[in-house]
């Protein structure tokens, strides 16, 4: 991908032609300004700078995941990042964060299929629904009969009823697979748990509602 220097980057300073760098990224926002949720001016503000500051004060980092790969033409020339993007599904290593189980701590009830499926649903969300979550805060929207579809066919809402025959009925009528492919045999309390648990790790409360409240 291709690098610019500031002073390449501070040439593209309007509404017409707006770049702004984030980080060590160099976005192209211009055919965005006018789709920017928050209004054309905030970004007309920042047009050509690092808006780096301005950018974390006012979105969460799982915004950028999102609309980098559309808007990112290239990096700031000699300059490395400083802010690593986690990885879709990875579980954060900030102490405390996770349970002390799946951070390399000892557990007599979580087990090596409980971290999988943790992961599984981690990823799904942070790909599938997180991005609908942060367009509904936007347009203060509730979720739509396509999350809901994909939901269920991921499994999660069986997954958040707890073990059942429902499980293997469900697989074997193709109606839904298991995150993680987890076993219906090998499904338990504890993989229910971990289904509720990721439901509000997105921090969308009012989305986050909706699916449960249909």
């Amino acid at each position: 991908m291709k690098e610019y220097t500031r002073e390449e980057v501070a040439q593209h300073n309007s509404a017409k032609d707006l770049w702004i760098i984030v980080d060590n990224d160099v976005l192209n926002l211009t055919t965005f300004v006018d789709m920017h949720p928050g209004g054309a001016y905030s970004l007309v503000e920042v047009a050509g700078k690092d808006a780096t500051e301005q950018f974390y004060g006012l979105h969460r980092q799982e915004v950028l995941v999102k609309y980098l790969p559309k808007f990112k033409i290239g990096t700031v020339a000699n300059e490395k990042p400083k802010i690593t993007l986690p990885k879709s599904g990875q579980l954060s290593t900030v102490p405390y964060a996770e349970s002390s189980s799946f951070m390399g701590g000892k557990s007599a009830y979580y087990k090596e299929s409980h971290a999988r499926f943790r992961t599984a649903i981690r990823r799904f969300y942070q790909e599938q629904v997180i991005p609908e979550a942060l367009a509904s805060v936007f347009f203060n929207d509730t979720a739509t009969t396509e999350i809901y579809t994909k939901m269920g066919k991921f499994g999660l809402w069986a997954c958040i009823v707890g073990p059942g025959p429902w499980m293997k009925m469900g697989l074997e009528g193709r109606l839904f697979t298991l995150p993680g492919d987890v076993k219906p045999e090998e499904f338990d309390y504890f993989h229910e748990q971990i289904a509720h648990e990721e439901n509000r790790t997105f921090g969308c409360p009012s989305f986050a509602d909706s699916l449960g409240g249909g």
